[in-house]
C-alpha cells in the first residue's frame, strides 16, 4: 500500500512540476496589472478610465492597491509614481487635497447644505485619504510632500466631514440622503443605508484609529460597522441586502455581489487594526461581535461560490455573470481570515483561495486590462438594474482596485504558506 501510495505522489508531484512553468507568477501578474493601471490613472477623465486617477473612492481603492502591492513587490518600483500622484492633489489648488490643507471650506464658504456633505462619507471626500495613511505606512523617499501634511489631511477630513456629518438615524448609524427611485431616491433627512457604507465609511477611521493611537476611533468604526451590517443583514441567507430605507422600513432587491465585498473587506480592516491595537483587551465585546459577524457572513458567501471558484454578479442568482471584483474581495477576505486565524472552524482553505484566485487570473489578458468587472451602481429597484451595458476595463474603476489588492494579498498568502 506504502508502495502505490508513494508512486501515486510521485505521479502527481511530477504532473504539477510540469504545469508549473504555464502558470503565471504573482510578480508578472502585477506587473501587467499595474501597468494598465498606471495608463488608466493618467488617462483618466469623465468619459475615459473615469475616476481611475481622481480623488474618489475609486480612486482611493486603486491607489491602495498599488501601495500595498508596492510593499510586498517593491520589484515593481511605483512610489515614484504614486508619490507625484498623490501630490498633485496637494499642490493643485481645485483639488480637495489643496483646499483642505489651505483651511478652505468644502461646502462653498459655508453656503451648501447638500455639497460636500452628499459625498463626504463614501464616494467622494471622506476615502480618498486611506491613500496618504497608507504612505505614511509604506512610504520611503523624502522629496514629497512632508509626513505632517498627509497626517493633517487625514486628520481634518476625520474631524470635519467624517464626524461632522449630518444623516444619522437616531441610533447614530450614518445614514445617505439617496435610496432609489423606488422609494423616492432622495430624502434629505437621510435615513438610506448603503453596505458599501460599511467600508466607505469607515475606512479612514480605522487608518486614523493605527496613525493617531487614540482607539476611540477605532471603536467608533466597529460600532458604525455592526449597526450597519445588523441593518442589511437577511436573517436567512446571512448575506447583505445593498440598502434599507430608514423611514419606510423597506430593503432593497438583492444581494449584489460588490456590495458584499464591501461589507466583508470592512470586517477584515477592523479585524487587522483591533490585532494591531489590542481591542480584545480593551473592548472584547465589540473584537467578538465583529469576529463573529465575519464568520457569519464568510460562510453565507462561501455558500454561493461558483464550482470553478468565482461568485455572480447577483450572489444568489447563477443567470447573473460571474463578476471579477466582488470574487476579488472574497478571496482576498477568506485569505486573511485563513492567515490571522480568524476562521471559527479548522477546514483547510487553501486549495479554495488557489482555486479562486487561478479563475480571476484568467480574467486578467495579457495586456494587464480585466474582464467582467461591473461598473458603479446605486441601489436598484430590481436585479435586471445591476446588468451592465458591458464590463469595459474603462468602467472597471469601481472594482479594479479590488484585483490589485487580492494580488498582494496573494504574496501574502503564499509567504504564510512556506512559513
Amino acid at each position: 500500500m506504502k508502495v502505490i501510495e508513494f508512486l501515486l505522489f510521485s505521479v502527481v508531484t511530477a504532473i504539477s512540476a510540469k504545469e508549473a512553468p504555464d502558470a503565471p507568477d504573482i510578480l508578472e501578474v502585477a506587473t501587467r496589472l499595474t501597468s494598465a493601471v498606471q495608463e488608466g490613472i493618467l488617462s483618466t477623465s469623465w468619459f475615459h478610465y473615469r475616476n481611475f486617477g481622481s480623488w474618489s473612492y475609486e480612486g482611493g481603492v486603486i491607489i491602495r492597491g498599488l501601495w500595498e502591492l508596492q510593499n510586498v513587490l517593491p520589484e515593481l518600483e511605483l512610489e515614484d509614481f504614486l508619490n507625484r500622484h498623490l501630490d498633485i492633489f496637494l499642490d493643485t489648488p481645485d483639488e480637495f487635497g489643496y483646499r483642505i490643507l489651505h483651511n478652505e471650506s468644502l461646502t462653498y464658504n459655508d453656503t451648501s447644505v447638500i455639497l460636500p456633505w452628499l459625498y463626504s462619507i463614501g464616494d467622494n471626500i471622506g476615502l480618498f485619504p486611506i491613500v496618504y495613511a497608507d504612505r505614511l505606512r509604506y512610504g520611503t523617499k523624502p522629496d514629497f510632500h512632508p509626513p505632517r501634511d498627509d497626517l493633517f489631511i487625514i486628520s481634518e477630513v476625520v474631524e470635519k466631514y467624517i464626524y461632522g456629518y449630518p444623516w444619522h438615524l437616531p441610533d447614530g448609524s450614518i445614514s445617505r440622503p439617496i435610496t432609489w427611485l423606488a422609494e423616492g431616491f432622495l430624502d434629505l433627512r437621510g435615513g438610506g443605508i448603503w453596505v458599501d457604507d460599511m467600508y466607505m465609511g469607515n475606512a479612514l477611521l480605522i487608518d486614523y484609529s493605527l496613525l493617531s493611537g487614540d482607539i476611540t476611533h477605532l471603536i467608533e468604526a466597529g460600532n458604525q460597522i455592526l449597526s450597519l451590517a445588523n441593518i442589511l443583514q437577511d436573517e436567512e441567507s446571512g448575506l447583505m441586502k445593498h440598502g434599507y430605507h430608514n423611514w419606510t422600513g423597506h430593503h432593497s432587491c438583492c444581494f449584489w455581489g460588490r456590495g458584499n465585498g464591501w461589507a466583508l473587506v470592512s470586517l477584515t480592516e477592523f479585524l487587522s487594526a483591533s490585532k494591531e491595537m489590542n481591542l480584545e483587551s480593551v473592548n472584547p465585546e465589540l473584537h467578538n461581535d465583529i469576529l463573529q459577524m465575519f464568520n457569519t457572513h464568510l460562510q453565507a458567501v462561501l455558500q454561493h461560490k461558483g464550482e470553478n471558484g468565482l461568485w455572480h454578479n447577483i450572489l444568489t442568482n447563477n443567470s447573473t455573470f460571474q463578476e471579477i471584483s466582488a470574487s476579488s474581495m472574497f478571496t482576498m477576505a477568506l485569505s486573511r481570515g485563513y492567515r490571522n486565524g480568524w476562521i471559527y472552524d479548522d477546514f483547510d482553505y487553501s486549495d479554495t483561495i488557489r482555486q479562486s484566485w487561478d479563475a480571476i487570473q484568467q480574467n486578467i489578458q495579457q495586456d494587464g486590462t480585466v474582464a467582467n468587472i461591473i461598473g458603479g451602481t446605486g441601489i436598484k429597484n430590481d436585479e435586471s438594474g445591476y446588468t451592465p451595458s458591458n464590463t469595459d476595463y474603462q468602467n472597471s474603476g469601481p472594482g479594479i482596485g479590488a484585483v490589485l489588492r487580492l494580488t498582494a494579498e496573494m504574496v501574502l498568502f503564499n509567504r504564510h504558506l512556506h512559513l
